[in-house]
């Protein structure tokens, strides 16, 4: 009897799948592009309020007292990069990850989670802006101290100016925008995130150690102060946790799991019934066990 070489068809069955996930993320993302456009179109709302809140900005010649200031020592100029760098690596690698069930099967879906994540970060920064926006702090970093060439900005002679932003001035020299640290608002997001749907608890860990890190090394530098990191440590978690209980309250029960693709997110809304499908913000109804 004629045996067949199985091995042969392997890439040509792992390319398939690949085309297969990468269809069925098109099309759960043909009911959510409106929403993920609306939370990175967000991104640029929130830039014209931190340039604001540097507008706005009334520079001390030395920092408010801080508790963490006199624990934490602080980094030498030349080392202040050091937090910026672990930020990028874990937000890149975080990102990088979002997108991995393209290549290979996993417990979500990229389309989904990027909804549901950017519905997170919003809410997060609408309350950024609320609390910078309502008391300015004068900046605990070097370049923001009074006497300082960057301490402040000049005013602005038309209204439409204030929709600029000076992207290269904003993440180089911003100041004012304190309360709550936007750094750690985008890492802990991430890191709530791994931890519901990663698969390694060794990853995970190492995830939340790097956090806690990277919170200190954010003092050490002066670049917030330590309130804004204790703040950002219990309103992203809150956030996080409110959304993702009510989006389960108002989903149908009727879903066993958070559907991975379009096919079974199909055969979950006629067992629920169409209204179903867009019970919540995201349109995937949430799993009856606490995932995302």
């Amino acid at each position: 009897m004629k045996q067949f070489n199985l091995t042969a068809y392997e890439p040509t069955a792992n390319a398939y799948s690949v085309r297969q996930r990468i269809r069925n993320e098109l099309l759960l993302l043909r009911g959510r592009w409106h929403i993920i456009l609306l939370g990175l179109a967000f991104q640029y709302v929130h830039g014209i309020f931190t340039q604001l809140a540097y507008r706005m900005h009334q520079p001390a010649a030395q920092p408010l007292h801080d508790v963490g200031f006199q624990l934490v020592p602080e980094l030498p100029a030349g080392a202040r990069w050091v937090s910026e760098a672990i930020f990028t690596v874990l937000l890149l690698s975080f990102i990088g990850w979002t997108f991995t069930p393209l290549l290979q099967q996993r417990n979500f879906s990229t389309a989904v989670l990027w909804t549901r994540l950017l519905t997170v970060l919003v809410v997060c920064q609408s309350l950024r802006i609320l609390s910078f926006s309502s008391t300015q702090l004068p900046g605990p970093a070097p370049h923001c101290h009074a006497g300082t060439a960057t301490a402040t900005v000049p005013r602005v002679t038309a209204w439409w100016q204030h929709l600029v932003v000076d992207v290269k001035r904003q993440v180089a020299t911003s100041c004012g925008d304190l309360i709550f640290s936007s750094h750690m608002t985008f890492i802990l997001t991430g890191v709530l995130a791994f931890t519901h749907y990663g698969s390694k608890r060794l990853a995970k860990a190492a995830g939340w150690a790097a956090a806690a890190v990277l919170a200190v090394l954010i003092i050490s530098a002066r670049k917030h102060y330590t309130v804004d990191v204790v703040i950002a440590w219990y309103t992203v978690p809150m956030v996080y946790t409110l959304l993702h209980v009510y989006w389960r309250q108002r989903c149908s029960s009727s879903y066993a799991l958070l559907p991975t693709t379009a096919d079974a997110e199909e055969r979950a809304a006629a067992a629920a019934g169409k209204a179903a499908v867009h019970c919540c913000v995201t349109g995937v109804p949430a799993s009856n066990k606490p995932d995302l």
